[in-house]
């Protein structure tokens, strides 16, 4: 009666009702203590749960495995209940917990990886693999065979870029280019790969915003299309402009003939106390022969090739 008793509490705790002090041990006892029996087998599952709620998503796990290998529980129940712990543990806001997840799947893919929810489960642990930082694991997670899912394939993409594979992520965002989210990946991965003028072409289809508005300024001039980068670090707030795109805003108006340096530019570049303020000032001074001569304007003339060389002075400056 005793058993039947403990049991009947799990039950009602697994419903969410807060377990009383020393229950957990009372059924880890019994547990141990039937191994072998239903009543074991039973008693694991539910004491896995309770770890796997209580964030140990290990102990959780090596308790479903175990009940299968020395209780003779139903391996494909057991691994269904692993399934649902390790999916909440890859879904919680805390990173030591989905890497916890990740290393206790990695390590009992064998024992997890049993029934029908398993693309469902590999995107799960993908994603929370690119969310903690780690794409490369990420994208091993997912393939083809897992079938063919825009959201999972919008998860592989940008895996594969964060894993430093923009080639990768530019043939799986292609086919949904005018998806706006694909979109930013294909802009990504083209400044990548070098491809300017594409990532460009790319960036006028996202949404009109500031993430547009940014991509843009980055493409078109790493492209040397100045009139186009002007255009876009215009739409940029000049709160959130960092001083390199400042610069580079800057420098874009020069090349495009712009009689005067950008205000937005110059305010940042002096809210930022950047080196380059003076040198801004000096580009667009109406006196060529003033003091402020300083090595941007020696370099910067209106050939592809000159603002390269001043892009690698001022970087390296």
């Amino acid at each position: 009666a005793a058993k039947e008793a403990l049991l009947s509490l799990a039950n009602r705790y697994a419903a969410g009702e807060e377990a009383h002090e020393g229950f957990l041990d009372d059924l880890g006892a019994l547990a141990m203590t039937e191994r072998g029996t239903a009543e074991g087998g039973e008693a694991a599952v539910h004491e896995a749960k309770i770890w796997a709620d209580a964030g140990n998503i290990e102990a959780g796990v090596f308790l479903l495995r175990s009940a299968v290998e020395s209780d003779g529980a139903d391996p494909i129940e057991a691994a269904r209940n692993a399934q649902r712990m390790l999916g909440a543990s890859f879904g919680a806001n805390d990173n030591a917990e989905r890497l916890a997840a990740l290393r206790t799947y990695l390590d009992n893919r064998d024992f997890v990886e049993q029934g029908t929810a398993i693309p469902a489960l590999r995107a799960a642990a993908a994603k929370a693999a690119y969310d903690v930082g780690v794409p490369n694991l990420a994208v091993s997670l997912m393939t083809e065979d897992d079938g063919i899912d825009i959201t999972r394939t919008l998860l592989r993409a940008r895996a594969a870029l964060a894993a430093n594979a923009p080639q990768q992520a530019l043939a799986l965002a292609a086919p949904y280019a005018d998806d706006p989210d694909f979109a930013a990946v294909i802009v990504s991965a083209n400044l990548a790969l070098n491809q300017n003028y594409a990532a460009l072409a790319a960036a006028s289809a996202l949404k009109d915003g500031p993430v547009k508005a940014s991509r843009m300024a980055d493409a078109a001039w790493r492209a040397g299309d100045w009139a186009s980068a002007v255009r876009a670090f215009q739409k940029i707030d000049p709160a959130s402009m960092s001083a390199e795109d400042a610069l580079h805003y800057a420098l874009s108006a020069y090349m495009a003939h712009a009689e005067d340096a950008p205000l937005a530019a110059k305010a940042v570049l002096r809210r930022d106390e950047s080196p380059y303020a003076a040198g801004v000032e000096s580009l667009f001074s109406k006196d060529p022969g003033g003091a402020l001569l300083d090595r941007g304007k020696a370099l910067v003339e209106s050939t592809d090739e000159d603002i390269n060389m001043a892009r690698e002075a001022l970087n390296h400056g």
